[in-house]
């Protein structure tokens, strides 16, 4: 059994990884030459963020699912948590505002 077989949320919980850089506990950006850009605070606050699902509780519905891309409202996600030198969030269904099977153009 895998480490993230082993962690499992509860309830409506959906475990997630963002996509973007989360370095100093800030969203960073980095360009296709390797400059890397920190978003402006209002940035921060008020931006929805494309993450990758990695577990899901029991009474998530069956459309969301390990490995798919979601995009959760702005600040619709808990204090980051470290679980076997991984940083992982969670947040509930409801919070999840698009989902994709594929990655977002924006990550490719």
């Amino acid at each position: 059994m895998s480490t993230l077989e082993k962690l499992k949320p509860i309830n409506d919980r959906v475990l997630f990884t963002f996509l973007q850089d989360t370095s100093g506990n800030q969203f960073r950006e980095t360009t296709r030459y390797g400059l890397q850009i920190i978003e402006s605070k209002e940035k921060q606050l008020n931006a929805p963020r494309w993450a990758k699902v990695v577990s899901v509780g029991e009474e998530v519905s069956s459309e969301i699912y390990p490995g798919l891309y979601i995009l959760i409202e702005n600040l619709g996600w808990t204090l980051s948590v470290v679980y076997k030198d991984a940083k992982f969030w969670n947040t509930s269904e409801e919070k999840i505002i698009a989902v994709s099977t594929e990655l977002p153009d924006t990550y490719r």
